[in-house]
């Protein structure tokens, strides 16, 4: 059986991904063809890799954002994938 303060905390974390899944969204969407690697996404939003990652891969697989094939330097020099919202005829992918 499960436990009301499960359903309670399930409930508040998937709420949470909601809104840090449209924060990164928002975030590619304003940076419009330039942008952004992860790296670039995570300080910007302030959410550690382990959130912001596997948020993206999600708007990813929903078609919304796509690997641009470029990449750009992080802090550190290494080379990072940048990442875009899909454009489509009648304008940007939207998911929310």
């Amino acid at each position: 059986m499960i436990q009301v303060s499960s359903l309670e905390a399930h409930d508040r974390i998937r709420s949470t991904k909601h809104t840090v899944l449209k924060r990164v969204e928002d975030y590619l969407r304003s940076r419009g063809r330039q942008g952004a690697t992860d790296v670039e996404i995570q300080q910007a939003l302030w959410l550690p890799v382990t959130t912001e990652v596997p948020r993206r891969n999600e708007l990813v697989k929903a078609g919304i954002v796509r690997n641009t094939g470029k990449r750009r330097k992080t802090g550190t020099g290494a080379s990072a994938i940048v990442w875009a919202i899909v454009e489509t005829p009648g304008g940007q992918g939207m998911l929310f």
